[in-house]
């Protein structure tokens, strides 16, 4: 019988999920307009110490401390090596916004929640975590004032150059924590990407900016038959032996290049799958990288960008507090919205032949070439 740890999380269906967010929206926005506005005001300022303690729940690896009932804030402390008194009132704290479950007798359990920040979860969200509550991360914020006020980087204002330069120039740390963020949610959208595209009888795919191989490994697991290249920096592919290398060698590769270079990206390939990584780009630099692909495919390729639709009105949701990440992290950098997609795509000979809404709320447009 599988154990909390390795039982399979359950995602609701895409309908579920849409019509769970806006009611939640409604309701949120009813039970606000009760409030008085200075209330939630000083109420919305402490989202910062929510996102803090999550990291140092994290980092000190207290969701795996918690056994598999209820443990007190004592035991936990003593094993994670910290603070009984203050391990306490975090776990205090973040049991009330819905992270750990606190039983009358003051005891902590994990939740579904908690469940996904331990290490062994296999769609572990405790990299994300990390990578939100670094202090690295934090100085990129304390400049978020430079591309709202004359357009310029928060990155390079931060730094001294752009965030993506900053990883693997100087800060290899950094760069380990990123791609450890962007594993895991990878491992969260592979099977939800798995069930929405068609795999029978699909040759070659090749995951582009796929990092170490996550999604890719994903795809190959539904595909028997199918073989696949994960294509990225040098130092992000090396990692990929990681993820794909217990396949046998014929059904995968690692290509090391930059997206950017024309002729980089392998050719000879079925299907093509982009994740997260258009919105990283303004136009100008994502029109290189759809071209790039665009030149490595065959009429009968198909292009997977997976990715968010920007829902332009005033309602609650992710994809909106994501473009806020996009604006303060990258260098141009966006969410967009379906018209604007749309509008991206064509201008760089692709045209939309599909898409498909996943329980992420997050889209994969299937492209054929033009």
């Amino acid at each position: 019988m599988p154990t909390d740890a390795t039982r399979p999380p359950r995602i609701p269906p895409t309908w579920v999920v849409r019509r769970a967010f806006a009611v939640r929206s409604r309701l949120r926005r009813a039970a606000d307009a009760m409030l008085p506005p200075q209330g939630i005001t000083v109420e919305r300022t402490f989202l910062l110490a929510e996102i803090k303690m999550l990291g140092v729940v994290c980092e000190l690896g207290i969701p795996e401390a918690i056994d598999s009932g209820a443990t007190t804030a004592d035991a936990i402390a003593n094993r994670v090596g910290a603070q009984a008194d203050a391990t306490e009132r975090v776990l205090r704290f973040l049991a009330s916004r819905g992270w750990f479950a606190r039983k009358p007798d003051g005891t902590y359990r994990l939740n579904a929640r908690s469940r996904a920040l331990r290490r062994d979860d296999p769609q572990s969200l405790r990299d994300w975590v990390r990578f939100m509550a670094a202090d690295w991360h934090w100085d990129l914020w304390n400049q978020a004032i430079h591309p709202v006020r004359n357009g310029g980087s928060a990155a390079t204002a931060a730094f001294g150059k752009p965030f993506f330069n900053w990883l693997h120039d100087d800060r290899f740390d950094a760069a380990a924590t990123f791609d450890g963020a962007m594993r895991s949610l990878s491992s969260v959208a592979g099977p939800l990407v798995v069930n929405a595209v068609a795999l029978e009888d699909v040759g070659g795919i090749c995951d582009v900016g796929g990092g170490t191989g996550q999604l890719l490994r994903a795809l190959l697991d539904a595909a028997p038959t199918a073989w696949g290249t994960v294509f990225d920096l040098p130092d992000v592919v090396s990692g990929a032996f990681d993820v794909l290398g217990d396949l046998p060698p014929d059904r995968w590769r690692a290509v090391a290049g930059s997206f950017f270079d024309q002729g980089a990206i392998p050719d000879g390939h079925e299907r093509y799958v982009m994740q997260a990584i258009v919105h990283d780009w303004d136009d100008e630099r994502a029109g290189i990288i759809l071209r790039n692909v665009h030149a490595a495919m065959s009429p009968d390729s198909r292009l997977w960008v997976i990715d968010s639709i920007l829902d332009p009105a005033e309602r609650d949701d992710l994809s909106k507090a994501v473009d806020m990440l996009m604006l303060t992290v990258t260098e141009g950098g966006r969410e967009r919205t379906q018209r604007e997609w749309e509008r991206l795509f064509a201008a760089n000979g692709f045209h939309i032949e599909s898409q498909t809404q996943l329980p992420l709320l997050i889209w994969v447009f299937t492209l054929a070439p033009d």
